[in-house]
């Protein structure tokens, strides 16, 4: 609508476009009004032309903009609570619509409120990028298990609700005789755990397994490591033809502990020919051995019997890309890779992928996590101080660290004196506000080449705004989940080398402060990065992480003092870059000397261009 006035009268009103659309305007005394304008995309050009009572005419122009709605993501089906047996597949779904391709992404979380981690198609886990999710065969570990799906497309990502799982014990009560993840390259050798699950009255154990004998061969039954006092007995006289028995033997009224026991690891050549990735299958029988399981008292126990397969790799550990299956070498592409991998930046595609990449502790070609330990023992490889070796070891990730090696005698020395290893945010010192920065802090002992972990904060009160290395330390962030208010650290040195004992500020990070007054607090947590510190020889060491409480409210003052040569000694907040400016007076001109990022405070900044015999005069200048 528009105002047209004449001395003679406005007697019409009419518009026009570049789309042939054209008609008349609506009077209310000298104001006129448009109706029905039809609009393109883009840019729009409509003509509006007023005509008085004497034939006199005037024209006007206005360019108007329609821009393309894109209907944002929407989830149009939640998932549901799914209640299963142990065994059985646990399958989720999602509904949505939105603009676009839509792509999904599957949580994982012990609790409804989080913190949630990205789930990957390793193990049992399958559809993790689908609308579909299944998780094969369920366990009573995953019982109380949440999961959740993010959908993203053209019209933005979109959060599903969530559903918990529920796994129930069947009529065994939770007994179950399955066989743990492995794998290995064509021609190479793998060590299938068997493991019984069971509550502490299990005297005997009877079982079966069968095979492709054209891509495994039985090498051995391992029974090392096995149950205390138990016989074990294989059958390999059709280990040629895909099958053997395994039976375990308990002392009369003596039981296999209650939980998870290892009774023996069945040892296998995969054939040099198979094509890899691929995946083998192991099944149970009844011959030559009746699955079975006695109680002391005699009586056959009801049982679950789940076989399992072997993840036949391609290539080395270590040997990431390009992805997925590696070229067969260890280079810098690789250690990147493996680094993203470790902060939760990139997630393993398959068990294939997942065996690469769990590189740490070398003996056991891995543990399970990816950790600070991986990324050094990843640079080992790569570097050259440790010489390659088939890939092998879990196929999917476990639930829980390791822990740390064994002591060595650096180890052991450094504990008979009472030195801890600390890993630390440090609070900056005076009370900030508008911006903050936090030191992270290593007080080292001497062997430390990576660690790595998650800072939690209270997204209501910081926002993250980036972060820097120190020290001539790598620095890879995760900052995929900072509106949760976590972020994910992965720090280290070139292979082979070691921080230097004592206090060293490894990184700084920067957050926006939302809210001017009160405390926050920030501590360390395991997701999307778990925390571990990695030796140089690329062993789990035992460290402490140390949050911090922050008081928030007006920020350091800078103040200046005169330093030797032509310089100043700068006091301020830690983290914040300051100006240096200079002139020959107090009354200027001021010009730009320099400038300084704090990190220490006070901290000496040089005039290195100052000329000889001239008088300066400085001064910092905050942001």
């Amino acid at each position: 609508s528009g105002t047209a006035a004449d001395n003679a009268g406005v007697m019409t009103v009419t518009w026009s476009n570049a789309q042939g659309g054209s008609g008349e305007a609506t009077r209310s005394g000298n104001n006129w009004t448009v109706n029905g304008v039809a609009l393109a995309l883009g840019a729009n050009r409509i003509t509006v032309t007023a005509r008085d009572a004497a034939g006199n005419q005037a024209q006007a122009q206005i360019t108007v903009n329609r821009e393309a709605v894109v209907p944002p993501t929407v989830i149009t089906g939640q998932p549901v609570d799914r209640s299963v047996e142990v065994g059985q597949t646990a399958a989720f779904t999602v509904a949505a619509t939105g603009a676009g391709v839509l792509q999904y992404q599957w949580q994982s979380s012990t609790a409804a409120v989080g913190p949630f981690a990205m789930l990957a198609d390793v193990g049992g886990v399958r559809g993790s990028r689908e609308a579909g999710l299944n998780i094969t065969p369920a366990n009573r570990d995953l019982d109380g298990l949440v999961v959740r799906c993010v959908v993203s497309g053209s019209g933005g990502a979109v959060t599903s609700g969530v559903a918990r799982l529920t796994v129930t014990a069947p009529a065994t009560g939770g007994r179950r005789l399955f066989l743990g993840s492995a794998g290995g390259e064509p021609g190479g050798l793998v060590s299938v755990p068997i493991l019984m699950a069971g509550s502490g009255v299990e005297n005997a154990v009877g079982a079966s397994y069968s095979w492709d004998p054209a891509l495994l061969t039985l090498m051995s039954i391992d029974v090392s490591g096995g149950a205390a006092g138990a016989q074990v007995l294989g059958n390999t006289n059709e280990a040629s033809s895909g099958r053997a028995g395994l039976l375990v033997l308990l002392p009369a009224n003596q039981a296999l502990p209650a939980g998870t026991n290892r009774l023996a690891s069945v040892v296998f050549r995969i054939a040099a020919g198979v094509a890899a990735p691929a995946s083998v299958s192991l099944a149970t029988e009844d011959w030559p051995v009746a699955r079975e399981v006695s109680s002391v008292e005699a009586q056959s126990l009801p049982t679950v019997f789940a076989g399992g397969s072997v993840e036949v790799t391609a290539g080395k550990e270590g040997d990431l890309t390009p992805r997925p299956n590696g070229d067969g070498f260890l280079t810098a592409t690789d250690q990147t890779m493996a680094g993203r991998m470790v902060a939760g930046l990139e997630t393993p595609q398959n068990g294939s992928e997942f065996m690469r990449a769990d590189t740490a502790p070398r003996s056991t070609r891995g543990d399970g996590l990816l950790t600070a330990t991986d990324l050094t023992q990843e640079g080992r490889y790569v570097a050259g101080l440790d010489a390659p070796q088939s890939a092998g070891g879990p196929s999917q990730p476990f639930g829980a660290s390791a822990g740390s090696a064994p002591a060595d005698a650096f180890e052991a020395e450094a504990k008979s004196q009472g030195l801890i290893r600390v890993v630390r945010l440090v609070d900056p010192g005076a009370p900030q506000s508008g911006r903050i920065t936090v030191p992270v802090r290593l007080e080292a002992l001497g062997n430390e080449n990576a660690l790595g972990g998650s800072v939690r904060f209270d997204a209501a009160v910081l926002r993250f705004s980036g972060a820097s290395s120190s020290a001539g330390t790598s620095l890879i962030v995760n900052s995929q989940r900072t509106n949760e208010g976590r972020i994910g650290l992965l720090m280290s040195l070139i292979p082979g080398t070691a921080f230097p004992a004592g206090p060293t500020n490894l990184a700084l990070l920067t957050f926006d402060v939302l809210r001017a007054s009160g405390t926050t607090a920030l501590s360390w947590d395991d997701a999307p990065a778990f925390r571990e510190v990695s030796s140089v020889a690329a062993d789990v060491l035992d460290g402490r992480f140390d949050g911090v409480t922050l008081t928030l409210g007006a920020g350091q003052p800078v103040t200046l003092q005169p330093a030797l040569f032509f310089g100043i000694e700068v006091t301020g907040t830690v983290g914040v870059t300051y100006r240096i400016e200079a002139a020959p007076t107090a009354a200027g001109p001021w010009t730009t000397a320099g400038s300084l990022l704090l990190t220490n405070s006070p901290q000496t900044w040089v005039d290195m261009a100052s000329p000889l015999g001239s008088t300066r005069i400085y001064r910092a200048v905050a942001p």
